[in-house]
């Protein structure tokens, strides 16, 4: 039987600067990915997709607002299915947010939401009382 080669101080030292110089590696590796995954996988130019807007519905179900180069995209997402419900173009958005500006804002009701629903239940009763 042969005894067990004996390491020196150098391979000791040349173990532990390959085993750094793997990690280094594996970092960047992992860096430069993520980097990538970040600009949409194309270097220098803007992410063609872009959810800009999410509404959760149930614990498996969504509303998402997407903006797909000049299109935006009103999407249901659930487990089984994907359904766009409504889609505009950028000029569309422009002219519907241009109409609503121009359109008086409806009167908010004195006291609130619980004052109208008090002052319309009085006034059901009052109508049951006259019948």
């Amino acid at each position: 039987m042969q005894a067990a080669p004996n390491l020196g101080m150098l391979d000791w030292l040349s173990f532990v600067a390959s085993f750094l110089l793997v990690l280094a590696l594996l970092g960047a590796t992992i860096y430069f990915l993520r980097r990538a995954r970040r600009v949409g996988g194309r270097s220098g130019h803007a992410p063609q997709l872009d959810v800009y807007e999410s509404m959760s519905l149930g614990p498996r179900q969504r509303l998402l607002m997407i903006k797909a180069k000049d299109r935006e995209l009103l999407i249901a997402m659930s487990p089984d299915r994907v359904e766009t419900l409504a889609s505009w173009s950028a000029e569309e958005l422009r002219e519907l947010a241009a109409i609503a500006a121009t359109q008086p804002q409806p009167a908010k009701p004195a006291g609130g939401l619980r004052n109208m629903l008090a002052q319309a239940a009085r006034g059901k009763a009052s109508q049951g009382r006259t019948a």
